[in-house]
């Protein structure tokens, strides 16, 4: 579902409903935003925003990270102590494996460059791809917590 930004700002809509597919926004500059649904990492109703014109992955809680020192670090510093300040969160709060993969799938193809969570740390480069890898491979939520059940 492709919505015009112009044209619905013109029509004074406060919210624009997005199906479980997705939406794209075009901007006036000709820009596109595309809303991808993320549901259940962490929330039922998850999306993120993918700005075509940047790469940029506005992706809410999906990278957050939880520094035990409590300073906040702009850019990755050092990849093995931000997997630390990451792994609790992701590993607690993302419902399942099933659903990281279910969203990293509908991210194949685009040429996302920077990921910018809403909590944490800014990845860039081939810092994105390491981090979709770490990610796909990480026993999250029901996954983890409940691994020795079957």
């Amino acid at each position: 579902m492709n919505y015009d930004m112009t044209q619905l700002m013109a029509n004074k809509l406060s919210y624009v409903p997005m199906p479980d597919e997705g939406l794209t926004l075009t901007l006036k500059s000709g820009g596109r935003l595309q809303c991808i649904s993320a549901p259940y990492l962490h929330s039922p109703g998850n999306m993120v925003v993918f700005d075509t014109v940047s790469g940029f992955l506005f992706s809410g809680d999906i990278g957050a990270a939880i520094y035990k020192d409590g300073k906040p670090r702009l850019v990755i510093d050092e990849w093995p102590s931000h997997i630390q300040a990451m792994q609790g969160f992701h590993q607690r709060y993302m419902s399942s494996s099933r659903a990281v993969e279910g969203f990293l799938r509908k991210l194949d193809g685009l040429p996302v460059q920077a990921v910018l969570p809403q909590h944490g740390t800014i990845f860039r480069g081939e810092e994105v791809a390491r981090y979709f890898h770490w990610l796909r491979q990480l026993p999250v939520g029901v996954d983890y917590l409940y691994s020795g059940t079957r």
